[in-house]
């Protein structure tokens, strides 16, 4: 797919406004406004604007996509949601991730929301720059689940910047475990509570080359956690 306009889609699970499977691509395409601000469910809901598994999103633009919802459903990455795949040389911003359930970590990625999946691949986001994103809880920016040793997900050379983790840690970054963060900015981003840039939960994490610079948060401004 090619040079589309995705916007105003809303549904239930994976991918309100696009699913892009396998060896798909979606490139040069904008994908906006989807989701919804009135879910009332206790199911899953991954992927506001777009779900990427196995395929590639290339030169896109993401930004005002909403996930809200008033139960238990765990909401995970209002802007999108990758597992096994590429996300490169795209912009993700002005997505919000809000649940008014009793607790904030039910909202997971405000800009993204990076998955291992179930298969061998790993999951890559490079040159892409990630910003202005909010989550009510874990990771304003970006959400990385836990990998292994044996299989990384990669972060590379992209900017992370004025994402804000309103009740909860990881204002720019939230990783879990064996996550490489290599040649990024990661700048300008808050937490209310552990770790403004990033915060490491886990070990195995490798933070190489990186700017971190003028984050705020409770407690480690900069980083907070187990990077290795």
């Amino acid at each position: 797919w090619d040079g589309f306009t995705i916007q105003n889609g809303y549904g239930i699970l994976n991918g309100m406004g696009a699913w892009i499977k396998d060896y798909g691509t979606l490139r040069n395409c904008v994908i906006r406004n989807n989701g919804s601000e009135t879910l009332s469910t206790t199911t899953e809901i991954i992927g506001g604007g777009v779900y990427v598994e196995g395929g590639t999103m290339d030169n896109c633009k993401v930004y005002g996509n909403v996930l809200k919802n008033d139960k238990s459903g765990y909401l995970r990455g209002a802007g999108g949601y990758m597992s096994d795949g590429r996300i490169v040389d795209c912009e993700i911003y002005g997505n919000e991730n809000y649940s008014n359930y009793s607790s904030s970590s039910y909202s997971q990625g405000g800009g993204l929301y990076i998955s291992k999946g179930n298969n061998d691949k790993t999951s890559v986001v490079e040159n892409t720059y990630v910003h202005d994103n909010s989550s009510r809880g874990i990771g304003g920016g970006m959400y990385v689940d836990g990998y292994n040793s044996n299989r990384r997900a990669n972060i590379i050379n992209s900017r992370i910047e004025n994402n804000v983790s309103l009740s909860e840690s990881g204002g720019g970054l939230y990783l879990g475990s064996y996550v490489n963060v290599v040649g990024c900015n990661i700048a300008n981003n808050k937490s209310t509570s552990y770790g403004g840039g990033i915060y490491a939960s886990s070990s195995g994490n490798n933070i190489i080359n990186c700017n971190i610079v003028k984050n705020t948060s409770a407690f480690g401004d900069g980083i907070y956690g187990n990077p290795t």
